[in-house]
């Protein structure tokens, strides 16, 4: 462990948490610990049957991957309510609502160019 810390700071201990609670070791593999020089296997690798063989990348995109139903629902879920949240805004804004004059629900109050009656009176 002291090679990872030694080598990436805080993120080495993010990766001994990583193997000890998958039970992985390096990346893709043990060997990346040889290959970038990182000095011995820290005790995170070794369980009670010797060294973890799988990486811990592979590992995790599984985690990941077995939890992709839950991901979909809950983003599902979240863009559900922003688009309800977004027709209720606009349909509060658009029936005049947000104007704190506005006495009426319904009613629209004409503006004085278009108060003319529509039809001719001497029609009747």
């Amino acid at each position: 462990s002291s090679g990872i810390n030694a080598e990436y700071g805080e993120h080495g201990s993010f990766l001994s948490l990583l193997q000890e609670r998958y039970k992985c070791c390096g990346c893709t593999a043990p060997s990346d610990y040889s290959e970038l020089g990182l000095g011995p296997l820290p005790p995170t690798c070794y369980g009670k049957e010797g060294v973890y063989t799988l990486g811990c990348l592979p590992v995790i995109w599984k985690e990941i991957d077995s939890k992709s139903g839950y991901i979909i629902l809950l983003s599902s879920g979240i863009a559900a309510f922003l688009f309800l949240a977004v027709l209720l805004t606009n349909f509060y804004i658009v029936r005049g609502h947000h104007h704190p004059d506005n006495k009426s629900l319904n009613r629209v109050t004409p503006s004085p160019i278009s108060a003319k009656p529509l039809v001719r009176e001497d029609t009747f």
